[in-house]
């Protein structure tokens, strides 16, 4: 069963990523993933989350794209130590970090379905070079992408 697999978790969170990307092309109104936070006594109020939301929906749509902390903080009307300040709140890391694992989470999508080259795959997720992707992958799965895709049987494997 899916239990039994390896990487089942990162499996389901880039399932839940590409779901969450296609969702919010699909329908631009609904809540950024950091609505989900809302309840936290410990965590940002809700309408420091609200303020978030433009980043949120920008970073999932946009990964690819190199990070741009003016950027998403004019979109949110913060200054940039303000915007860093709440997006370490509401997502509980870093904005930078936050948008590697998008990244690498659209990559693991990418990697199981299809047997595309991991070099171009690596470019189109946003990663400069495949040693900086190689790097971060395995930062964050503990395998090598060659070797996650085989072990989870992507196709192409």
């Amino acid at each position: 069963g899916l239990d039994s697999r390896p990487f089942r978790r990162e499996r389901l969170l880039a399932l839940l990523c590409l779901f969450a990307a296609e969702l919010q092309n699909a329908f631009p109104d609904l809540p950024s993933p950091a609505a989900a936070n809302a309840g936290s006594a410990a965590g940002p109020r809700p309408e420091q989350l609200r303020r978030l939301d433009a980043a949120f929906h920008h970073l999932n749509r946009h990964y690819q794209e190199p990070l741009r902390i003016g950027r998403l903080a004019a979109l949110c009307h913060l200054s940039p130590p303000q915007f860093r300040r709440l997006f370490r709140q509401a997502a509980g890391r870093a904005p930078l970090a936050y948008l590697q694992q998008v990244r690498i989470s659209m990559a693991m999508a990418e990697l199981r379905r299809g047997g595309r080259p991991i070099g171009d795959l690596a470019l189109a997720c946003g990663f400069p070079t495949l040693s900086s992707f190689n790097r971060q992958f395995k930062r964050q799965t503990g395998r090598a992408p060659r070797v996650w895709r085989k072990e989870t049987g992507g196709i192409g494997a």
